[in-house]
């Protein structure tokens, strides 16, 4: 056997050995060079450390081992080859002397056809044998290195990939780990070369061919400058690059913290739920308020913020004998001027409810406990977008369902159920057993005195005094309403007596309830009466005596005014006033009634139908006489006049009436639906409507008579100087409306000597007389 088939025997043997150590499944699990296993996991410890890191780190670490474990298998490779090809190369110098080396790539056999070797050793045929040996092992060893080659072509062409996506995105960094990878590759080529240098280097014959295929070397060298300018760990930089190799979405998951996606994942869901509006009656059920809801919320503090912008279904009549609901949202909570019960309770609260374009207040007790149907959803639902109304998103949905969930399970504290009692007892239908309860309070002050509990004991007492002075007004409410309604049907004559009548004295609630339950005027809450009785006051008694000259005045009060022109009225011989004293009043028909307005107006049809005769408020100025008014020539049971006649209402600021007015008792009665907090419901508005259905029971005069100028030319009566007055019976002041601007501080100088002649001011000197005028002002002066 030749030399040559001893050498084919041994390499075919080593490349089967390696194929079958390559292909055995059965082998156990191999440690690499690097000390890792075949999932780049090491041993306990470092599989411990591995799962203490995030998914991020753990992948980022898993791909540095796969990386260098790459170059290892390369070095290891290409190392092999050398040390095959000087064992080869060593053998063939023994044997022969001289090698000739065809260990050229294709390529540049193709581009040096011309400049082709040839050894005598070949012409002469010796050893021919072993030369198509070599030939041919040299051939397999071209093919193995092409392929290598062909590869880390492959390899430069993703890289080159890379920088490409890398120069799109400017201003932006790339990964130390890419980087890294990089100079891994430069360096494994220039290896690599040097290796083949030194090798190539033992052949003085290949020194010459082998500059020729260098300098038609297809390979790049790469350059770490070249491909990154800058390193870092800029997570978006590393989902662009894979974008480029077609694992965008992977390596995107995989490059983000947990912590991260969640995030967006929020973020993108809530916009999703901001723009996309419902759809399903489903969707809208979670934000639909049941009457029995209303019924357990309607007395707590937080109703109207949890009420707005929620839905019922309302009743809105019927329909060939069937009942016709609506879904509606609610807008806001409102008071309306009827108590009701609503289940177990008593409220007079209403809701503003919207339709589409559709606004309309409806009491609580017409909204349904039952779901809504699929023709009311369409109905709503096209009406909105008919009209061109946004309808409620799924943001809005979650927002409203988890403020109705927070309030189902809400903790009341000390002042939640103070104000809940409080307005319960406002609706209150029964009285409260007084007795009883003064019972309970004799008790608790005997034990506050045996505990030597002094401020226990005064504040036991001080409520004693309250509930005494509230059951004394109860009963004073009762004989009234007794007396008016026992009344004969037979009311008497219509004649009206000459007597004049004012009230003043009757006092507010605390400043607290009034912010919270008093009366507004054009958006503000009016004020709380002043103790002080002012110069015009007693100016409008003067003009009363003056010009109606009636039988007597009745000043009514429950607190005593004060004040220089109190003493002032008192005093005058010539304006002869009459006091009289009455009891407190803080409800009608168990009504709270918290300003003193509404007390008044109260007030004054109890007088009325006691004594008969003319009411005028204290800023009422009379002008002429009303002798022709007092001979009712109508035969009525009452006289007003318009305040305006276009919006039917009628004033109450002046009224004329004979004793135990029918018409006036019919007003008295309407107070069972008496709402605290409306300034004018039934003094101006109610009355109005009263007007129009008993025709036959009143006379209305024009407003020139009483309120010309009206409140709303003011600037009429207080800035101008052209109102013809001459028509007027009396003029309204508006106190309420103007007072702290022209009244409270007017003086006899700023009327004697004006900076500006007005209306106000001729209606004074009309009213009073300019002497009188000057004899009041001497007078004052002199105190």
């Amino acid at each position: 056997m030749s030399k040559s088939d001893t050498r084919k025997r041994q390499r075919t043997t080593s490349g089967n050995s390696d194929s079958d150590s390559d292909s055995d499944p059965s082998r156990p699990k191999h440690i690499f060079a690097d000390g890792y296993d075949e999932n780049y996991r090491g041993d306990a410890n470092d599989r411990a450390w591995l799962k203490t890191l995030s998914e991020r780190e753990r992948e980022a670490e898993l791909l540095k081992r796969h990386e260098q474990r790459e170059i290892i298998k390369r070095r290891e490779e290409i190392n092999k080859r050398l040390k095959s090809k000087a064992e080869e190369s060593g053998i063939k110098s023994e044997e022969e002397g001289e090698i000739d080396d065809h260990d050229d790539d294709s390529d540049n056999e193709k581009a040096n056809k011309t400049s082709t070797r040839k050894s005598t050793l070949y012409d002469d045929n010796i050893y021919a044998e072993d030369d198509d040996d070599d030939y041919a092992s040299s051939a397999n060893r071209r093919k193995q290195i092409n392929a290598s080659k062909q590869k880390e072509t492959e390899h430069s062409k993703s890289l080159q990939l890379l920088v490409e996506g890398r120069k799109k995105k400017q201003g932006k960094t790339e990964f130390q780990l890419i980087s890294t990878l990089a100079c891994w590759i430069f360096v494994d080529e220039k290896l690599k070369k040097s290796l083949l240098k030194t090798d190539e280097g033992s052949s003085s014959d290949d020194d010459a061919s082998e500059k020729p295929s260098k300098s038609n070397d297809n390979d790049v060298k790469w350059k770490v400058t070249d491909v990154y300018q800058t390193s870092s760990d800029d997570d978006d930089e590393d989902e662009d690059d894979e974008d480029s190799l077609g694992n965008a979405r992977n390596r995107r998951l995989r490059s983000r913290s947990p912590d991260d996606r969640m995030l967006d994942s929020r973020e993108h869901d809530t916009k999703r739920k901001r723009c996309t509006p419902i759809t399903t009656k489903d969707q809208l059920k979670s934000m639909i308020l049941s009457r029995f809801r209303m019924e357990k919320w309607c007395h707590a503090p937080f109703f109207a913020d949890v009420a707005k912008g929620a839905f019922v279904r309302i009743n809105i009549g019927q329909s060939n004998g069937e009942p016709v609901y609506r879904v509606c949202e609610i807008n806001d909570v409102v008071e309306t001027g009827k108590i009701y019960n609503l289940g177990v309770t008593r409220t007079n609260k209403g809701l503003r409810l919207k339709h589409g374009n559709n606004e309309r207040i409806f009491r609580l007790e017409y909204v349904s406990n039952n779901e809504i149907s699929d023709n009311e959803f369409q109905r709503w639902r096209e009406a909105m977008i008919r009209q061109g109304i946004a309808l409620p998103t799924l943001d809005d949905l979650e927002k409203k369902t988890k403020q109705i969930d927070k309030f189902k399970h809400y903790v009341y504290n000390n002042n939640d159920i103070t104000k809940m009692v409080e307005e319960k007892k406002r609706f209150r239908k029964a009285p409260i057993n007084y007795a009883v309860t003064k019972n309970e309070l004799m008790k608790e002050i005997e034990i506050a005195k045996d505990d030597n509990d002094v401020e226990r004991e005064n504040e036991l007492r001080k409520q004693l005094i309250e509930m005494e002075e509230k059951a004394s007004e109860l009963d004073h409410n009762c004989d009234n309403d007794r007396r008016i309604v026992s009344k004969d049907e037979s009311y008497g004559t219509y004649d009206i007596p000459n007597i004049v009548h004012f009230i003043t004295g009757q006092g507010d609630a605390s400043e607290t309830i009034l912010d919270q339950f008093g009366p507004r005027l054009a958006h503000r809450r009016l004020e709380r009466a002043s103790s002080e009785f002012h110069l015009i006051n007693y100016l409008v008694l003067l003009s009363a005596r003056q010009h109606i000259n009636p039988d007597q005045i009745y000043v009514h009060y429950t607190y005593e005014p004060t004040g220089y022109w109190w003493m002032k009225a008192m005093q005058d011989r010539q304006l002869n006033i009459t006091m009289n004293k009455i009891p407190p009043i803080t409800s009608i028909y168990n009504h709270p009634l918290y300003h003193h307005a509404h007390r008044s107006d109260i007030r004054r049809l109890e007088v009325l139908d006691k004594y008969g005769g003319i009411y005028l408020d204290l800023d009422v100025l009379v002008l002429s006489s009303f002798r022709q008014l007092i001979a009712n020539s109508q035969q009525v049971e009452a006289i007003f006049a318009w305040e305006d006649k276009d919006f039917q209402a009628v004033c109450n600021a002046v009224i004329l009436a004979p004793k135990t007015s029918k018409f006036l008792r019919r007003l008295y009665h309407s107070y069972q639906s008496f709402n605290s907090s409306c300034w004018a419901c039934h003094s101006v508005i109610l009355t109005g409507q009263l007007v129009t259905i008993y025709p036959n029971e009143v006379h209305v005069l024009p407003s020139k008579a009483f309120f010309t100028p009206s409140w709303s030319h003011i600037e009429e009566l207080y800035v101008y100087n052209q109102y013809d007055f001459r028509e007027n019976y009396a003029c309204h002041l508006w106190n309420s409306y103007v007072g702290n601007l022209f009244l409270h501080n007017l003086t006899t100088n700023s009327i004697l000597q004006p900076e500006k002649m007005t209306t106000f001011v001729r209606m004074i000197y009309h009213a009073v007389g300019k002497e009188k005028l000057k004899a009041i002002a001497r007078e004052n002066l002199s105190k």
